[in-house]
């Protein structure tokens, strides 16, 4: 049975993410609790791992109601706590010390701080994928390349790249079903500099852009449109709502496929 092995949002955009069993789902179409602080600088610019490699060397935990927040490396995984609601401030001036920049803590509840403000959607991966990309590397684990990645919805019982059937738009969209919700994929997910890093020193890991792409290339399934590629660098598939906002979805619930490639 294809069923939803995992949910994770990352409530503070770029850093570590938090597993939960079930999820609203946003006006948005995003999931709540997603990307719902992000760190800015004093023009009002966003700070990111894309743009501070250090910001992946942190580790933050999160209490049930993600309304607390422990930070710290992988030798003192809590050596600070906050309250995010109360403490912004101090939160902000810890990260500023830290990243030796002014930071300000930002917060939206309504829709987060995605990266595709046109498509906002959680992104989807397989299970299988992921170990697939483990293959290629040895020294890498499957949690490390979670960790990489960092999708926010995670199936399993399909083959590897199986959410490439999701961007598929001829002569229809695919969407993908997961209780009253309906996403329709709209590009496989185009990956920046964080994969490339190791997670516990923010340093590029050697050759690691260059087998991807060779690998993604080579091991495209029969059902993904390679004309949807530019570059191969590309990973999980972003997505946009069709309807469902304010259901819950769970780990565990079956998906199914509406659509043409649903029988592939």
């Amino acid at each position: 049975m294809i069923r939803l092995a995992a949910i994770r949002v990352y409530p503070i955009k770029s850093l570590s993410g938090h597993c939960v069993s079930q999820c609203r789902i946003l006006a948005n179409g995003a999931l709540e609790n997603d990307r719902c602080f992000a760190l800015t600088d004093e023009a009002g610019a966003i700070v990111n791992s894309k743009r501070l490699a250090v910001l992946q060397t942190l580790r933050a935990e999160y209490d049930a109601q993600i309304s607390r927040v422990w930070l710290g490396d992988l030798i003192r995984p809590r050596a600070e706590t906050f309250d995010l609601h109360q403490e912004s401030g101090k939160l902000g001036d810890w990260l500023s010390r830290f990243l030796e920049c002014k930071i300000q803590i930002n917060k939206e509840v309504a829709g987060g701080f995605p990266d595709d403000m046109e498509f906002p959607g959680p992104t989807i991966v397989s299970t299988a994928s992921l170990k697939m990309v483990a293959s290629w590397f040895p020294e890498l684990t499957l949690e490390e390349v979670r960790d990489r990645f960092r999708a926010n919805l995670e199936i399993e019982g399909v083959p590897a790249f199986w959410e490439d059937r999701l961007f598929a738009t001829d002569p229809e969209p695919v969407q993908l079903e997961l209780g009253d919700v309906q996403w329709v994929g709209t590009n496989p997910c185009q990956r920046c500099a964080v994969p490339a890093r190791w997670n516990a020193s923010g340093v590029t890991h050697s050759h690691f852009v260059s087998t991807f792409v060779a690998q993604r290339e080579s091991q495209l399934p029969n059902w993904t449109d390679a004309d949807r590629f530019d570059h191969f660098y590309r990973l999980g598939v972003n997505t946009r709502i069709v309807h469902g906002e304010g259901s819950v979805i769970r780990v565990g619930d079956p998906i199914q496929l509406v659509g043409t490639k649903r029988s592939s």
